[in-house]
């Protein structure tokens, strides 16, 4: 994660994501928001938590994640899309 950090484009630090998340381990949701929450933008924070739902092992505890996203419309419409 080091990688999406330093890197100062979102577009870079997204495909660094896309091939990264699949070679993670289980993850908590805690870890999913520590993750995106490196990126600045919104958008980018959702594609992300999109990218490292399918790897969390405590989705009751999502909402947690959820927290980053600054608008409220932003969080339900991710809730809606990823059925919780």
């Amino acid at each position: 994660m080091q990688k999406v950090q330093a890197e100062p484009f979102a577009a870079k630090q997204i495909e660094l994501l896309q091939r990264e998340v699949p070679t993670l381990p289980p993850i908590t949701s805690a870890d999913a928001k520590n993750i995106a929450s490196l990126l600045k933008f919104t958008a980018e924070q959702v594609q992300t938590l999109k990218l490292l739902f399918p790897k969390v092992t405590d989705r009751q505890n999502f909402g947690q994640a959820l927290e980053i996203i600054s608008f409220q419309s932003d969080r339900d419409n991710l809730k809606r899309e990823l059925g919780l």
